[in-house]
């Protein structure tokens, strides 16, 4: 993976959730080789290079949406930047199951994957999720890694983080969380396809910058008759913030930190071709971190396929 990028997305709006989803330092980095092995028609394994993203936290219906709090709660990327997610993958190793109805999954990654040394030397993040599934349609994989398959879809997950030595290497306290996702899939006259989602994260411990958030939206497919492979998203992320963790970071008093910060987003992605697609993408953020002025943001992201 290669990424370029001119600046710090944050000095610019200030959020502390981030409004690109794929704003990183500048690197080229190897990120991704595993090896799945089915044992059962319903068990597997997976060991190797990965992203935990690819297979916990996931909401399919917010995947368009381009606020980073849409991929994964921010109780936990934002609280552990030794998660083993974009931009900095790590070595895990995962057993999940499934059935028509349920599936499961729990995993072990190493922590701080940003600096490579030996695989649990800067600690360690356990996971589980478990999901329920209704309405099961005949398309629908129910060996996809991250468990979106039926009409109606409720996950539940917990983590762990365990680091080693914190104080040598400046990583962040041990901490856990929960997570929660609720999805809904309608067909809709005219050949529309209508998805909601609501997601929920919770890290209350007194050291994480934020304790709790709240994301929900809609994704509408085939929007308009002459359109059919365009889509259309909305979405509310609102995270808040614990004061004395934020302040700290910023270096402001406890007291200019307000209580969240919520983030308003509206995304079109317009398919030009085969290979070729165009997303423009509007958000509105209120008190960035709690601290700066509101803000709106703008961005045109082109997506080019060559497969």
């Amino acid at each position: 993976m290669g990424i370029y990028s001119s600046g710090a997305q944050q000095n610019y709006s200030g959020d502390i959730q981030t409004a690109s989803n794929i704003w990183a330092p500048d690197a080229v980095r190897f990120y991704d080789a595993a090896f799945r092995q089915h044992w059962t028609d319903w068990i597997n394994t997976r060991v190797g290079y990965m992203d935990v993203n690819y297979y916990f936290d996931v909401t399919a219906n917010a995947l368009q949406l381009i606020n980073s709090s849409f991929g994964m709660t921010p109780t936990m990327t934002v609280n552990v930047p030794g998660t083993a997610t974009y931009p900095y993958s790590g070595l895990g190793f995962l057993v999940g199951t499934h059935s028509e109805h349920l599936s499961s999954k729990v995993a072990l990654f190493q922590g701080d994957p940003q600096h490579q040394t030996s695989a649990f030397e800067r600690g360690y993040m356990a996971l589980w999720e478990g999901g329920l599934h209704w309405g099961k349609e005949e398309e629908d994989d129910l060996e996809d890694s991250s468990d979106n398959y039926g009409q109606y879809i409720l996950k539940a997950g917990a983590w762990h983080y365990q680091p080693s030595y914190p104080d040598r290497y400046g990583l962040s306290p041990t901490t856990s969380g929960v997570y929660a996702v609720a999805e809904g899939n309608w067909s809709l006259p005219g050949e529309r396809r209508l998805g909601a989602f609501v997601q929920m994260g919770g890290a209350p411990q007194d050291i994480n910058p934020v304790p709790w958030y709240l994301g929900l939206g809609l994704r509408l497919g085939h929007p308009f008759a002459g359109r059919p492979n365009d889509s259309l998203s909305i979405g509310m992320a609102r995270a808040w913030l614990r004061p004395g963790p934020v302040a700290e970071s910023l270096g402001v008093e406890t007291t200019a930190i307000g209580n969240a910060e919520t983030a308003y987003e509206l995304t079109y992605v317009a398919k030009l071709t085969e290979h070729l697609s165009l997303q423009p993408d509007l958000q509105y953020i209120q008190h960035p971190n709690g601290y700066f002025p509101d803000a709106t943001v703008g961005m045109l992201r082109l997506h080019v396929e060559f497969f």
